[in-house]
């Protein structure tokens, strides 16, 4: 048995795949991404991810909404009650996408949406003008939500994307908080899955 890691790790996979015969056992394991964690956290999420970083995000949203969906409703009442008009475990998102994926993209973030549990949607499909999902944080009124859920409200960030992007969004997150290096300042609380194109 042996582990695939690494940018060839999906060639060999897919290699190995082609090769089984019909009918053949194939012993898999899937271990956990570094996001994992974020499944239970309590705390507000900021996720960005381009392309087919949607899929980790997916899932992660499909847990969570399974989380809230299961919360007892005497508890949202109580909520209520409070006064609270934000959710402490919201998820604010910028996703980029080629237009193509956008069924995907809707699916992916439908039952969240549903259950309240995202307080931004920032969509940017591929365009001739450029426009970035990263630089959605900049728009007016993003900046200081964002902010506020990173300095007063103990948000994690997810980031799934291409190497770049994922290095242009960390730029932008530490114009708008002030520091030198948030991946240094959030350190567990920045979770990074960044994919690489290799050619075979």
């Amino acid at each position: 048995m042996s582990s695939l890691r690494g940018p060839n790790a999906l060639a060999t996979l897919l290699g190995a795949l082609s090769k089984a015969r019909r009918g053949e056992r194939l012993f898999v394991r899937i271990r956990h991404g570094p996001g994992a964690h974020l499944v239970n956290d309590h705390k507000p999420l900021i996720a960005f991810t381009t392309g087919s970083g949607i899929a980790p995000l997916r899932g992660l949203l499909q847990a969570r909404s399974a989380i809230a969906a299961d919360r007892p409703a005497a508890s949202k009442m109580m909520e209520l009650k409070m006064g609270k008009t934000s959710r402490e475990d919201s998820i604010s998102l910028f996703l980029g996408f080629r237009p193509g994926d956008a069924d995907i993209v809707a699916e992916s973030t439908h039952e969240a949406l549903a259950l309240e549990l995202v307080d931004m949607l920032h969509l940017t499909p591929s365009n001739p003008e450029k426009n970035r999902a990263q630089d959605k944080i900049f728009k007016e009124g993003v900046a200081n939500q964002i902010r506020n859920k990173i300095r007063d409200e103990g948000a994690s960030v997810f980031v799934c994307a291409s190497k770049e992007a994922a290095d242009d969004f960390a730029r932008n997150l530490e114009a708008i908080v002030g520091v030198k290096s948030i991946r240094e300042v959030l350190g567990e609380r920045w979770v990074e899955e960044v994919y690489v194109f290799t050619e075979a």
